[in-house]
């Protein structure tokens, strides 16, 4: 999608601004989820099964667990400084979800060694709500949603291979992995056309905005007189104010010099 000018449209920076916010929300939820997780893990365990000593200890899922929570907590604080660049950040989301994915990937299949086969069947993980979460809540590229995706959704067939090779599960063949978890594929798609609707809804904003060879950007405030906007010239790439109101002529900065 092209702009009268012919520039490609990127997306309002006060939407992308509104997104890192929801970034910073979706940062801190994953530390309370990371914390609490763990430790209602453990109090399960106890409560099932009172003689087993292993719910006291520090196990290697609680490191998985930590790194996550350590993870959240750090995008969280580097959030709360306003002046990061929206696309950087987007990109930052992405990867973010692809850690998260990655943990819940190796956590899933972890457990005591097995003698016999794992019961492979068709399922759907968290991982494919944390897709479309993600898909729903940060505008990218469609391309870029579809490849990060893939990488998350990649993650619970890698914990399950990772855990076969340390001995702790067996699943047959390899094939078995896409068997069991190929409707995150599915949910991926989804995702997809849902990253195109979002950054759709967000570059007609952009062409409703445009005025002329301005592009208006931000409301910088609003009065009885009418709104000020902070605009740019689509040719020149400056930084300009718009007065939007009914008066015949805009402020003196707008007029040609």
């Amino acid at each position: 999608m092209t702009s009268a000018a012919g520039h490609r449209r990127r997306l309002p920076g006060d939407l992308l601004r509104q997104a890192s916010r929801r970034l910073q929300i979706v940062a801190l939820v994953g530390v309370a989820m990371w914390l609490i997780g763990p430790v209602l893990g453990h109090l399960a365990l106890h409560v099932t099964s009172p003689a087993n000593p292993q719910w006291s200890h520090f196990m290697r899922i609680d490191v998985i667990a930590l790194a996550s929570l350590a993870a959240s907590l750090a995008l969280f604080i580097y959030l709360q400084r306003g002046d990061r660049a929206p696309e950087f950040v987007i990109d930052l989301g992405l990867a973010y979800m692809v850690a998260n994915a990655f943990a819940i990937g190796v956590l899933l299949h972890w457990g005591k060694p097995v003698d016999k086969a794992l019961d492979v069947h068709p399922m759907i993980t968290w991982t494919g709500p944390l897709i479309l979460m993600f898909a729903a809540i940060v505008p990218a590229a469609p391309w870029k949603m579809l490849a990060a995706g893939f990488l998350a959704a990649s993650m619970d067939p890698l914990g399950m291979v990772l855990w076969r090779a340390a001995g702790v599960i067996e699943f047959g063949p390899v094939s078995n992995v896409l068997v069991m978890h190929y409707p995150t594929y599915l949910l991926l798609g989804i995702a997809v056309v849902v990253s195109h609707v979002v950054t759709g809804l967000g570059k007609q904003v952009t062409r409703e905005r445009e005025m002329g060879s301005y592009r208006l950007e931000e409301r910088l405030g609003r009065g009885g007189m009418g709104e000020v906007w902070r605009a740019r010239h689509q040719m020149l790439a400056r930084p300009r104010e718009w007065w939007d109101t009914n008066r015949p002529s805009p402020p003196p900065s707008l007029l040609p010099t």
